[in-house]
């Protein structure tokens, strides 16, 4: 018996060492909140914080910090990314809020997220508005959920 306890207490926590070492921490990345990570491929990784996107185009090994801005390069300040979809290499679709939850907007990007263009607004109901989640089953046809019961619907790749 005292065997097989001594053989448990050596073996178990290189057990369960083994299984949780498969998940690896990505460095180089700004200490804020990331709300949402999707990857195109293995190599060409988005992540949303505050203000910024985070791309990777190795893998994660290196990300550039893109601030959300118009082409022109004024940031959209107070912006947050909550969620996005990667319709195709070089085309993303983000939801989120502006102006400290006073705003409902949805954001597109045809440079991979280098620049940004409003496609859709939205001032009314009570605050906060907010787009939460964004989902494309096919390129042209996605859906976006908020606050106040709000469901909208593209049919034309998110273009409005």
């Amino acid at each position: 018996m005292n065997k097989f306890i001594s053989f448990l207490v050596v073996c178990c926590p290189l057990l369960f060492s083994n299984i949780f070492a498969q998940w690896t921490q990505f460095t180089g990345i700004p200490n804020q909140n990331i709300e949402a990570v999707q990857a195109w491929d293995q190599n060409n990784i988005y992540a949303s914080q505050p203000e910024k996107m985070l791309r990777s185009t190795d893998g994660g090994l290196n990300w550039d910090v893109l601030p959300v801005a118009d082409a022109i390069g004024t940031v959209y300040l107070t912006t947050s990314f909550y969620d996005f979809q990667i319709l195709s290499p070089g085309v993303i679709i983000a939801v989120g809020i502006a102006s400290m939850g006073n705003q409902e907007i949805i954001y597109k990007s045809n440079n991979n997220g280098v620049s940004w263009s409003i496609v859709n607004i939205n001032n009314n109901g009570t605050w906060p508005r907010i787009s939460n989640a964004i989902h494309f089953p096919s390129s042209s046809t996605g859906f976006v959920v908020g606050t106040n019961g709000r469901i909208l619907k593209t049919t034309n790749g998110g273009n409005n």
